[in-house]
């Protein structure tokens, strides 16, 4: 089993006077993280449901006060898996935790179903974790635990070269633990069968979104433009497909997991929300399948969006709100992360013969005085300055130690 830092999180909530929720796509690892704490507990009574169980689901639907009576006056902890099955999940769980102050883990694969459905309900009584897939340092750790060492203190580049094979590997076929313990010839299958599984379940059969070809065409062409510049009147005119219709199926994307939509960062916050976004898949994998393009990296035309793909999504995995700098298409910074008043830079880069800044790079920090500027790449290691702003040339694989130690705004 992928041993990953969600089973540690979730098991601490085991003493909180809180009905547990956790949100993520299909194949992510919900199911196994809820498993893996319902078989560690001993002294507590419990019991594991499901609403892929019609008959389950329609007790829980029809008649609540025997759902009660069955599954939870029986056990101290109640475990429901796949709740997106249910439109009626916010009333009826809201009842039976305020009528029985039972600890209560969910999960759910669509974010409409928890928040529009239950949310309104069950105000003070949730806490959420969003379930990321894999992480490069989790999939290290299962493939390579011998290498897994070399993530505990920032490194030079070249100290990295023995992680080369698993990098190619992770970024080619993704992150879905699924995928991850599949053997190498069946990856590929495996992942068409997780997008028409995504296409046919999730968007059709839960979300009930009509037109599934239309849907299915955007998503193979939302691949093809991934970390550019989203411009919904030019997708509209080459689809064929109605404005509207491309913001409504963005939004169903967010809401199930698959993308994440990056907004640019400006200094007019208003702004924000109505300039174009960025679109970036939640896991390559995913992505590549829809292209049907698994060559390696290095090949790919796209390999500076694949980059900057693994950068985003390790970013989002540690809870960093992440977003883009774009001055009228001419200057450009790829990642931007404020706190607390402060901003720092990320830029993407694939092999560098000196450390010498780019024009954005200058322009950046000429207009938002960052503390530092992050260039990941995969030849350089350096450290220099540029009007009171730290830049330093760094590895993609130090962005795990960076985060891991909290020293990314330092």
């Amino acid at each position: 089993m992928i041993d990953r830092k969600y089973f540690k999180l979730v098991e601490n909530e085991l003493s909180k006077e809180e009905i547990t929720v956790l949100l993520g796509t299909r194949r992510v690892g919900k199911t196994t993280i809820l498993e893996n704490l319902y078989n560690s507990i001993e002294d507590k009574k419990k019991v594991f449901l499901t609403f892929d169980d019609i008959e389950v689901l329609s007790l829980f639907e029809n008649n609540e006060k025997l759902f009660k009576e069955q599954y939870v006056d029986q056990n101290d902890i109640i475990f429901i898996d796949e709740i997106q099955y249910s439109k009626e999940s916010g009333r009826i769980l809201k009842f039976l935790f305020d009528t029985t102050k039972k600890k209560f883990f969910i999960s759910g694969s669509s974010i409409p179903d928890i928040s529009i459905n239950s949310l309104s309900y069950l105000v003070g009584r949730i806490r959420i974790f969003n379930i990321f897939p894999i992480t490069f340092e989790e999939f290290v750790k299962y493939k390579a635990k011998n290498k897994f060492f070399l993530f505990d203190k920032k490194r030079e580049i070249n100290d990295f070269n023995q992680l080369n094979l698993e990098f190619e590997e992770y970024l080619k076929y993704g992150s879905y633990p699924k995928i991850i313990i599949s053997e190498l010839n069946d990856k590929e299958k495996i992942l068409k069968d997780l997008t028409n599984t995504y296409l046919l379940k999730e968007v059709k059969e839960i979300l009930e979104y009509k037109n599934i070809f239309e849907f299915e065409k955007f998503l193979t062409h939302i691949a093809l433009i991934d970390g550019k510049l989203v411009n919904k009147s030019s997708i509209s005119q080459e689809l064929e497909i109605n404005r509207n219709s491309i913001s409504e199926m963005i939004e169903v994307l967010n809401n199930t997991f698959i993308i994440y939509e990056v907004k640019p960062y400006l200094k007019n916050k208003i702004k924000e929300q109505i300039k174009s976004s960025k679109i970036y898949f939640q896991d390559l994998g995913f992505k590549n399948s829809l292209m049907k393009n698994f060559s390696d990296y290095e090949k790919r035309l796209d390999k500076g969006e694949i980059l900057e793909n693994f950068v985003l999504n390790q970013l989002i995995r540690n809870d960093y709100e992440v977003k883009f700098w774009n001055y009228k298409n001419r200057y450009e910074m790829d990642f931007v992360i404020e706190k607390n008043g402060e901003i720092i830079g990320i830029e993407c880069k694939s092999k560098l013969k000196n450390d010498s800044l780019t024009t954005s790079t200058k322009e950046f920090i000429k207009e938002y005085t960052p503390k530092k500027v992050y260039i990941l790449n995969l030849s350089l290691d350096s450290v220099t300055n540029f009007e009171n702003t730290s830049i330093e040339f760094t590895s993609y694989y130090n962005l795990i130690s960076i985060l891991n130690n909290k020293l990314l705004f330092q």
